[in-house]
């Protein structure tokens, strides 16, 4: 899906582009509405406005695409007797339209949308568990000691001030807290 959103941005600032240099729509509407009394208009707001109007619809597609996922990962309504984890990602803004990943062990498991969580059936023992968005953005990985029919919880949100404060995305951008 990443790769799908990355090719419509792209697309979209293109043709952006491209519609206000040869003054075609949807540009030529906002260049006839911002031109001054002499014909003359700034490039940047044709640009932005048709850029924001043509990637509105991925806006859309990515909460469909995330309202699906979020359907396929239920949490149990009963967690008696299970040994496992439950992991919740807390509702923010920040990557919101993003799933996150829920590693056990080194293993994709499940993906996580905004504000929900999911259960994760585990044997009792000693396992690593970590998020992670992409390949740059991550939690550090946490050892969790499971017993039999124990269940731990954790809950994880974008660290805010490592997002803001790094232009480049590196690592344990994510926390993961255990409850």
């Amino acid at each position: 899906m990443k790769k799908f959103t990355l090719v419509w941005v792209l697309f979209a600032a293109l043709i952006a582009i491209v519609t206000t240099v040869l003054e075609i729509q949807p540009a030529l509407t906002f260049i006839h509405f911002f031109a001054g009394p002499g014909g003359s208009y700034n490039l940047v707001i044709p640009v932005g406005l048709s850029f924001i109007i043509l990637v509105i619809p991925l806006f859309f597609i990515l909460f469909m695409y995330n309202l699906v996922q979020n359907r396929k990962n239920k949490l149990p309504a009963d967690l008696t007797g299970k040994t496992g984890i439950v992991v919740k990602r807390e509702k923010e803004l920040t990557n919101a339209a993003l799933m996150y990943d829920v590693y056990i062990n080194g293993e994709k498991k499940m993906r996580l949308g905004m504000g929900k969580s999911v259960f994760i059936e585990l044997e009792p023992g000693t396992h690593s568990v970590q998020t992670r968005l992409g390949k740059k953005i991550y939690s550090p990985e946490l050892s969790v000691q499971i017993e039999t029919n124990g269940i731990r919880k954790f809950y994880t949100k974008t660290d805010f001030n490592k997002s803001m404060t790094t232009m480049i995305a590196k690592g344990e951008m994510l926390l993961l807290v255990q409850v």
